[in-house]
């Protein structure tokens, strides 16, 4: 069992990988769709990969599965626990990944104001213009809004 975060720090609205691989001989079909509960975050997961293959004519291979978190405060990634028969020990085993303490930046807002000055007959006319950046999450929230409208 092996897993792996692709970062310990991620700023506000980011996304951080997390990944589980678990390689070995047995039936993998029987390791049910991992799961993850973080409270407070977004998780996307994507469907496990299986590999399978034969070594000493022993049936077994690889299963991976990829989670992606989002989140806007400090969260903690739970171990997660797989149980699995050994055969040669006659009894159920238990593997643990470990368990991960992600600390999330708070991004600051930064509004940014530019000016433009525009002359006309009368005088000067002052226009505002008013730069808000948005998080990866308005974004795409934002995107599927006007796709949903467009149609």
């Amino acid at each position: 069992l092996k897993e792996n975060i692709d970062k310990k720090t991620i700023d506000a609205g980011e996304a951080l990988t997390y990944n589980i691989e678990i390689n070995g001989r047995g039936n993998l079909d029987d390791i049910p769709e991992l799961k993850i509960l973080v409270p407070n975050a977004t998780i996307y997961d994507n469907k496990a990969t299986k590999e399978f293959d034969m070594i000493d004519g022993k049936y077994g291979g690889i299963y991976k599965k990829s989670f992606s978190i989002v989140a806007n405060e400090n969260f903690r990634i739970p171990s997660v626990v797989i149980k699995y028969f050994d055969i040669k020990e006659n009894r159920v085993k238990e593997l643990k990944t470990k368990e991960y303490t992600i600390e999330v930046k708070k991004k600051i807002q930064k509004d940014s104001q530019l000016y433009k000055q525009q002359s006309s007959t009368q005088g000067s006319v002052k226009e505002i213009v008013k730069v808000i950046n948005a998080s990866t999450n308005e974004k795409l929230l934002y995107f599927f809004l006007d796709v949903c409208f467009l149609y």
